[in-house]
C-alpha cells in the first residue's frame, strides 16, 4: 500500500496513457458498435485515473460514462437500449454526479464534456459522432490541466487529431 502511496501519481498517468490509446483508436472505428466498443474501456480507464489522481468529479463523470456505452453498445440491436429515456437518464445521472462531486467552478468542464459526449454517442452515425465529440476535447483538456492529469492533456490533442483524421479519412465526399 505504501508504494501505491508514493507512487500514485504516476500510476495514474500510466492508466491515463493507456485510456488515451483506446480512445484514439475509438475514432479510427468505422462501425458505431466498435467505437462503443473502445469507449467502454477507454471511460473505465478514465474513472480509474482521476481515482487515483484523486479527483472525484473526473471519476464519477467517467464511470457513469462506462455505464453509458454499455447501454449505447446495444442501442442497434435491443429495442429497449433505443429508448429515449436512457439519453435522459444518463443526461441526469452527469448532473446528479457534477453536483454531488462539486470540487470547485473547474467541475463545471467535465460536465459539459460529459453532456455533449452523451447526446454524440446516442447518434447513430459516425460521422455525427465525431462532429460532436470535437467541443468535449476542449473542456476536458482545461480540466486535465487544472487536475494535474498529463495523459488527459495529451488524450484531448491525440483525441482531436484523431477525430480530424477519421473526419478527412472517413467522413469527407468522395468526387
Amino acid at each position: 500500500m505504501e508504494f501505491f502511496r508514493e507512487h500514485s501519481f504516476v500510476i495514474a498517468q500510466i492508466i491515463g496513457f493507456c485510456a488515451m490509446a483506446t480512445a484514439i483508436i475509438s475514432f479510427q472505428q468505422k462501425k458505431r458498435k466498435n467505437i462503443m466498443i473502445f469507449q467502454l474501456i477507454c471511460t473505465a480507464l478514465w474513472s480509474l485515473h482521476f481515482f487515483v489522481l484523486g479527483n472525484m468529479t473526473g471519476c464519477a463523470l467517467n464511470g457513469i460514462m462506462t455505464l453509458r456505452c454499455v447501454i449505447y453498445y446495444f442501442k442497434e440491436t435491443q429495442k429497449w437500449a433505443q429508448h429515449t429515456v436512457w439519453l435522459v437518464l444518463f443526461l441526469l445521472a452527469g448532473l446528479t454526479a457534477g453536483v454531488l462531486t462539486w470540487e470547485s467552478l473547474w467541475s463545471v468542464l467535465p460536465l459539459v464534456g460529459m453532456i455533449i459526449s452523451t447526446v454524440a454517442l446516442w447518434q447513430q452515425n459516425p460521422k455525427h459522432i465525431r462532429i460532436l465529440t470535437i467541443p468535449v476535447a476542449a473542456s476536458w483538456f482545461v480540466y486535465n490541466a487544472h487536475s494535474s492529469s498529463y495523459a488527459g492533456m495529451c488524450n484531448e490533442v491525440f483525441a482531436l487529431i484523431s477525430i480530424l483524421t477519421a473526419m478527412w479519412r472517413l467522413d469527407r465526399r468522395k468526387k
